[in-house]
C-alpha cells in the first residue's frame, strides 16, 4: 500500500510538474503572440500614418475684397474658409489635378471638419499669402493645413479642414482614387 501512495504521489508530482511547464510554455507562446501583434500594429500606424510621402504645399495670394469686410474694415472670420478652399484648389491644380478630375472620376470631397485659429485681423485691400499644405491622407480622410499671413509675413490665421473621399452616386464614404494617391505619393 505504501507503494501504491508513493507512486500516486509521484504521478501527482509529476502531472503538476508537466501541467506547469505547459502553463509557462502556453504563456511563453501567448506572451510572443501578443508582441508579434502589438509589433505589427505599431508597424501599420507608422507606415499607414498617411500616404503622402513629403508635405506638398503650395502658396496662393489673395486680396481682401470689400464686400468680405465687416463694418470695421476687417475680413469677416466666415470668409475665412472660403480662403482655404481656394488655397487647396489652387495646390491641387498646381499638382496637375482639379477638382473636376476628381469629380468626374466619380469621388466627391465633403468636408468633414473645419478648424481655424485666429490669430490677428486682415483689413480691406490687404494682399495675404496662403500657404497650403496637404497635410495627410489617412483611410478615407484628407486634411489640409493653412497659414494664412499678410505683407508684412505676420501670421494672422492657421487652421485645417478634413475632407472624406466620397462617392457621388452612393454618398458613402470610399477609398481614395489610385490616380491621386500615386500623384501626390510620387512628389518629391
Amino acid at each position: 500500500m505504501s507503494n501504491f501512495l508513493f507512486i500516486q504521489n509521484k504521478c501527482k508530482l509529476n502531472f503538476k510538474i508537466f501541467y506547469g511547464q505547459a502553463i509557462n510554455k502556453t504563456n511563453a507562446i501567448t506572451w510572443k503572440l501578443l508582441m508579434l501583434i502589438l509589433f505589427f500594429v505599431i508597424f501599420l500606424l507608422f507606415n499607414l500614418k498617411s500616404q503622402v510621402k513629403d508635405k506638398i504645399t503650395n502658396e496662393t495670394n489673395i486680396r481682401v475684397r470689400y464686400a468680405e469686410t465687416d463694418t470695421m474694415g476687417i475680413l469677416h472670420h466666415a470668409v475665412y474658409p472660403i480662403y482655404f478652399e481656394e488655397g487647396r484648389t489652387e495646390l491641387m491644380r498646381s499638382y496637375g489635378t482639379t477638382y473636376d478630375a476628381m469629380e468626374k472620376s466619380g469621388v466627391i470631397l465633403p468636408v468633414y471638419n473645419v478648424n481655424i485659429n485666429y490669430l490677428q485681423p486682415a483689413y480691406y485691400d490687404d494682399l495675404l499669402s496662403l500657404k497650403t499644405t496637404m497635410a495627410e491622407i489617412r483611410g478615407v480622410r484628407l486634411r489640409f493645413s493653412y497659414e494664412l499671413f499678410n505683407e508684412k509675413k505676420i501670421l494672422l490665421a492657421t487652421g485645417d479642414v478634413t475632407l472624406i473621399f466620397t462617392d457621388d452616386k452612393s454618398f458613402k464614404p470610399v477609398r481614395p482614387p489610385k490616380w491621386f494617391i500615386e500623384m501626390f505619393s510620387n512628389q518629391e
